[in-house]
Parts: C-alpha cells; structure tokens; sequence
C-alpha cells in the first residue's frame, strides 16, 4: 500500500526486483467521494487480491469493507457491508476443520470378492466459507491390492472390492478425503473400511 498516487492510500502491484510498480486501485478521475485502498493480501491461488477500502459518496462514512480484485485486473467486488475490522477478515483465513468423516459400511462382509458402494459423511466447518467442497483424494490398502479394488464415484462415493487375504486378519482400506474453501485452502482427514476375515473379526 502506498500513498504516492494524489497522497490516497492505494495497492500497488510490482515484481519482486521492484519493477513495472502499477497502482491496482486507482482512483477514478472526478470520484467526488472518499477512495482509499489499503491491507491487501494474495489469494492462494495467486489470481486474487483482498483488500479494504473506504468507496463512499457520503461525507464522514469511513467505513472500510472487505473487496476482491482479479490479479490480472477487472472490476473490483465488494464482499461485506457495515463496518469492517480488516485484521480480523482479511488476514486471517484458515483452512477447514473436519470434525468427522464417516463411512456406510464401514464393514464389508461376506468377503466376496464383490464391488460394494460406499459412501462417506463428512462434518466440516469454515471461518470463511459455509460450504467447503470435500471430496476423496486417496485411497490404500494394507493388503497388497491394485487400484482395480476401488473406484471412485463422486465427490463423496466409491465402489470397494469386498476381498481380504485368506492368511491374514483381514483387509483395511484407508480413504483421505480433502476439503477446500473457496480461498483454497485444504484439510484432509482419513476413515476406514474393513473386509474381517471372518464374522468374529467383524464384531471387534
């Protein structure tokens, strides 16, 4: 932020060595009111700036609001009204935190050697997005398998083998799910799916 462009507070843009310094907020020719531009911080994703600003026509409303700006350029969006605390807003964006992630089944039996669907609930919550998007972004096995023993088949469902190996306690699949917001920012968390070798393992 600098205030060399008409002593207004703007964000400047520059590469890092210091050249091609390009006002990213400037403020329009003949724009009676009150224009300032100040705390900016990149998006993830390097393709956004958050910034506030005070765009009012109205003598003495300060009011500083949260506005997203395309890096490239474009038009400004404001994100918020009222007054706006930009420490707390702008700066401080976290990832999601996943509270559950649950598997139905999360037992398949008999161990047939069948594809049997899956589907995974999972709880998450957000300081800056009421839906972060979650979705399953691995999965292993204990057991030596290929990926032919599971597919994937939406954000949240996936079809598994029904297969254990005859000597051993039995096969656990171990499926991350990830969940992003829309600042791009990701949490993953891990549920399991076992195939018992038998139905007292089932229990257990």
């Amino acid at each position: 932020m600098s205030n060399r462009a008409g002593n207004v507070p703007s964000v400047f843009i520059m590469e890092a060595n210091g050249d091609n310094q390009v006002n990213f907020t400037p403020k329009p020719d003949g724009y009676p009111g009150t224009w300032t531009s100040r705390a900016p911080a990149w998006s993830p994703n390097g393709q956004y700036i958050y910034f506030t600003a005070q765009r009012s026509f109205e003598t003495g409303n300060l009011n500083e609001q949260i506005y997203v700006k395309p890096a490239g350029g474009g038009e400004e969006a404001q994100l918020t009204s009222g007054a706006v605390n930009f420490e707390a807003t702008v700066r401080k964006v976290y990832a999601p935190t996943i509270t559950s992630v649950t598997a139905t089944p999360s037992v398949l039996w008999p161990a047939n050697n069948r594809m049997v669907p899956v589907t995974l609930t999972v709880g998450v919550s957000d300081n800056s997005d009421p839906a972060p998007v979650c979705q399953v972004t691995n999965v292993a096995s204990n057991e030596p398998a290929v990926e032919a023993d599971w597919q994937v088949t939406g954000l949240l469902t996936l079809d598994l083998r029904a297969l254990r190996l005859g000597a051993d306690r039995g096969r656990v699949y171990t499926i991350t799910v990830t969940c992003t917001n829309s600042s791009e920012l990701s949490s993953s968390a891990a549920v399991t799916v076992r195939v018992p070798h038998d139905q007292r393992n089932e229990l257990r």
